[in-house]
C-alpha cells in the first residue's frame, strides 16, 4: 500500500518501510515532481541546477503561449534576453512582475499499485490575464523493476484562441541527476540503438534512456511518450535535460473548447540499461495503457 505524506512543501509518495519513490512539489509559480528515486533509493532527478535555474525534476512549460514565457515561470515576467543574462548573473529581478503556472487544486487518491495526484493550474501572465487552464495527472508506482512516474498534461485555453509558438523551450522535460550528465559518465540511448547527444538529438525512436553511476551503483531514467501523445523527434541534451517537445518543428493553436495533450512515463531503474532493456520497457507500457 503506497501512502501520501505531506512534509516540508512536498507531498511524497513511498512505500512500505518509508521508501520514497517521488514527491509532488507545488511551488509558488510553478509545478513539478522531484525527487525521483530509483528502487534502491538513488536520486536520479535535478532541481534548480546552476547553469539553468528553471529545470525542476519533472517538469511541463513552453516559452511561446502567445508570446509569453512560461519556461521559467517565477523568473522574470518578459522575454527581454537582457533580464535573462541579469537572471544568470544572479541579479535580482524579484521587482519584476512574473508569470506564473499556479496550482490552485490537488488531491491523491490510491489506485491499485499507484498513488494519484490530480492537480489544477491557471498559466497567468505578469498583467493578470489568464491564458491556459491545466489538468495535470500524476500517477506514481513501482512494478518489479522500477519507481515511475506517468504525467497527462491536458492544456485548454482560456481565451478565444491562443497559440503555442514553435521553439526548443517546451514540453514535458525531466532535468536529470549531476551523475547522469556525460561530464560525469552518463550515455544517453536509444530504441534504435544509438547512443549519445549527437547521434539521437532531433531523430525519431520509441522512447530513450539515460544511464551512469550515482553513489557508485549504476542506474537511470527512461523517458516514454504514450501513443497518444504526439510524436516527435527527439531533444536530448548531455548537460541532463531530456525533452518530449512536439511543439518544436510547429505551432499548435487552440480555439476555446480545445484541448492539447502530453502524456510520458518516466521510469527510473537500477542496473545497466541497453537497447533490448529499454525497448521492452517501452513495449510494457503501451500494452498496459
Amino acid at each position: 500500500m503506497l501512502q501520501a505524506v505531506h512534509d516540508n512543501s512536498r507531498h511524497y509518495v513511498a512505500r512500505p518501510g518509508n521508501r520514497i519513490i517521488a514527491a509532488v512539489s507545488p511551488g509558488h509559480n510553478t509545478l513539478y515532481v522531484h525527487p525521483v528515486m530509483t528502487p534502491a533509493g538513488l536520486l536520479v532527478t535535478q532541481e534548480r541546477p546552476a547553469d539553468h535555474l528553471h529545470h525542476l525534476g519533472i517538469f511541463v512549460g513552453h516559452d511561446r503561449v502567445n508570446g509569453h514565457n512560461f519556461w521559467w515561470p517565477g523568473h522574470y515576467g518578459c522575454s527581454d534576453p537582457r533580464a535573462r543574462h541579469r537572471e544568470r548573473r544572479g541579479a535580482s529581478l524579484l521587482v519584476q512582475p512574473r508569470n506564473s503556472i499556479r496550482c490552485v487544486a490537488m488531491d491523491f487518491s490510491p489506485d491499485g499499485d499507484s498513488m494519484v495526484c490530480r492537480a489544477e493550474t491557471e498559466w497567468e501572465t505578469e498583467a493578470g490575464e489568464l491564458l491556459i487552464d491545466e489538468t495535470r495527472v500524476m500517477r506514481i508506482g513501482f512494478d518489479d523493476q522500477t519507481h515511475f512516474v506517468e504525467v497527462t498534461s491536458e492544456l485548454k485555453p482560456v481565451p478565444q484562441k491562443v497559440t503555442l509558438g514553435r521553439t526548443k523551450e517546451a514540453g514535458l522535460a525531466v532535468r536529470l541527476a549531476l551523475e547522469l550528465e556525460a561530464k560525469w559518465g552518463g550515455r544517453i540511448l536509444d530504441t534504435e540503438g544509438r547512443v549519445s547527444e549527437a547521434k539521437i538529438f532531433d531523430q525519431d525512436a520509441d522512447a530513450i534512456a539515460v544511464h551512469g553511476r550515482v553513489g557508485g551503483r549504476e542506474c537511470g531514467l527512461a523517458v516514454i511518450p504514450h501513443p497518444s501523445s504526439e510524436r516527435c523527434p527527439w531533444f536530448v541534451r548531455e548537460y541532463g535535460l531530456q525533452n518530449h517537445n512536439p511543439f518544436r518543428h510547429r505551432d499548435v493553436v487552440l480555439n476555446k473548447g480545445e484541448l492539447y495533450k502530453l502524456r510520458c512515463l518516466f521510469a527510473a531503474f537500477d542496473g545497466s540499461m541497453n537497447r533490448e532493456r529499454l525497448q521492452a520497457f517501452a513495449n510494457a507500457y503501451r500494452k498496459t495503457s
